[in-house]
């Protein structure tokens, strides 16, 4: 399973490299700009697939104790590497399709949503939820 993830994070970190290379290009395919984001994506996704690989050695060998923060912070580059792959798409659509500009702003406020939201679960109902268990108890 851990070759799997090795495996994995390359062609992601590949996918960067080419599409880096490719944003240089004397006449590149599609906007400079949504180019640079995808190599970006490549890159911090790629990444996320190593650390998460790294997550499953630390498991094997120490255990369960502290994964869970390493885990939990794995979540950023994977939540990022998303927003940025979206950006690419959006920026692309606004150059070929004429997209309003707006729509650039749209990547950024799901990712501040969707942080904002996990955050609210966690304390509301974490806390809620140890209140009343420690009220049972």
């Amino acid at each position: 399973m851990i070759y799997i993830y090795l495996l994995y994070g390359l062609v992601f970190i590949a996918l960067g490299l080419m599409m880096a290379m490719t944003a240089r290009a004397p006449m590149p395919v599609l906007p400079r700009s949504s180019l640079w984001l995808l190599a970006a994506f490549g890159f911090l996704h790629g990444a996320h697939e190593w650390i998460h690989m790294g997550i499953l050695i630390l498991e094997r060998t120490v255990g369960d104790g502290g994964i869970l923060l390493l885990q939990s912070a794995n979540l950023l580059p994977l939540s990022i590497s998303f927003a940025l792959i979206m950006q690419s798409g959006i920026e692309t659509l606004i150059t070929l399709q004429q997209w309003p500009r707006w729509s650039r702003i749209v990547p950024a406020l799901l990712l501040v949503f969707w942080a904002v939201l996990a955050i609210s679960v966690r304390q509301g109902f974490g806390v809620d939820g140890t209140i009343v268990a420690d009220l049972a108890w």
